[in-house]
């Protein structure tokens, strides 16, 4: 018995060990998207072919992605309007590779390699609200406008009225947010057609203005009848370039003090606020009639002086030294140089130290006015 028992142990430890052994020999499950922000402008009409070749799998699409939209509403005839978060079920990432024919019924995001070859969805019981999803930089761009095309390519018998809508977000996290003007109330014409072309350009909300990233979507929800598929084609995206604020500093005028230090705080200022990535400067002292020498300020200087993002002024202090010398106002400079993410248009700040000892006393003559006799 003690011998059986023994085998049986060695058995079940090498079963285990296999097992584990096993495991770890199976591959991670990989990412099949590249959902790095692009840069505008960004175009995709997909026209090639060889971006999509398995099921699942965006890898080859730099930008786009697209889902099921599982569980994102549970009632059919939904305004995809409404619809404004994402699913959390496991496996919503979604393409049919490679298919040539939009008889499918079942609902899903597809590439569909027709005569002119298109991305399209269709909503179902299980493609709750399937959407496309754009990933984009607009970073140093403003005005950003999205154009495309929708079109009905469903020629089965299927039929149903296929609202679809336009939302964005910024970050890659949290609710979306609805853009009316990109809302089309009914996509296709079915049954048995496919000839609707809708486009839609739409300049975007100020808030996706010079972000790192913004993500647009493309929605539309299972509707109230037999969904039709609807192709998404000729997307563009564009922006205009943000010009740079302007950067400037003010003068300092103050009376220098019989002894002790004195503040004088110049103020470095941007026309806006500070884009992505802040505004960055040199800045320092230098002498004019008031100099370091004579003890009138000290020195200072700062490399990398930064106005963060959003913001719009930053501060710099020079310690002018007070004295009982009786002297005339005396001025030193402020300089600001190597400005990044911003224009100087005024970069040199005056300090003038006024003189509030003895009054130098002033020298006059007068004139006179007298007939020569």
């Amino acid at each position: 018995m003690f011998k059986i028992q023994k085998i049986w142990r060695l058995i079940t430890t090498a079963a285990l060990l296999a097992s584990v052994l096993n495991l770890s020999l199976v591959p991670a499950t990989p990412v099949y998207a590249d959902s790095t922000a692009q840069t505008l402008p960004f175009s995709q009409n997909w026209s090639n072919t060889g971006l999509i070749t398995v099921n699942d799998d965006w890898s080859g699409v730099p930008g786009i992605t697209g889902y099921l939209g599982q569980g994102l509403t549970t009632a059919t005839g939904v305004d995809p309007q409404t619809v404004l978060g994402e699913s959390a079920l496991p496996g919503d990432l979604t393409v049919l590779a490679n298919r040539t024919s939009t008889a499918i019924s079942n609902g899903d995001v597809a590439e569909f390699e027709i005569t002119d070859s298109v991305i399209g969805f269709q909503g179902s019981g299980t493609a709750d609200a399937p959407y496309v999803l754009i990933t984009l930089d607009t970073t140093g761009k403003s005005a950003i406008n999205i154009s495309y095309n929708l079109r009905d390519i469903d020629g089965t018998g299927d039929n149903a009225v296929q609202p679809v809508a336009l939302q964005y977000r910024v970050g890659s996290t949290g609710a979306f947010t609805n853009v009316p003007a990109g809302f089309v109330a009914d996509a296709t014409t079915g049954p048995s057609l496919a000839i609707l072309v809708t486009p839609v350009n739409v300049t975007l909300p100020g808030a996706v203005d010079n972000q790192a990233v913004v993500q647009v979507r493309i929605i539309t929800a299972n509707a109230a009848g037999s969904d039709e598929w609807v192709g998404i084609d000729d997307i563009s995206v564009t922006g205009s370039s943000l010009a740079s604020p302007n950067l400037t500093i003010n003068d300092v005028t103050l009376a220098e003090g019989d002894a002790g230090p004195t503040t004088f705080t110049f103020t470095v200022s941007l026309s806006a606020a500070a884009p992505t990535g802040g505004v960055t400067f040199d800045i320092a002292t230098a002498d004019n009639t008031a100099t370091i020498a004579d003890n009138d300020y000290a020195a200072n200087s700062a490399t990398g002086q930064t106005i963060a993002e959003g913001n719009t002024t930053s501060t710099f202090d020079v310690t002018v030294n007070g004295d009982t010398t009786t002297e005339l106002d005396e001025t030193f400079f402020v300089n600001v140089t190597n400005a990044t993410n911003a224009a100087i248009t005024d970069g040199q700040g005056l300090g003038t130290i006024t003189n509030d000892d003895n009054v130098l006393p002033v020298l006059t003559i007068d004139n006179v006015t007298l007939a020569e006799g």
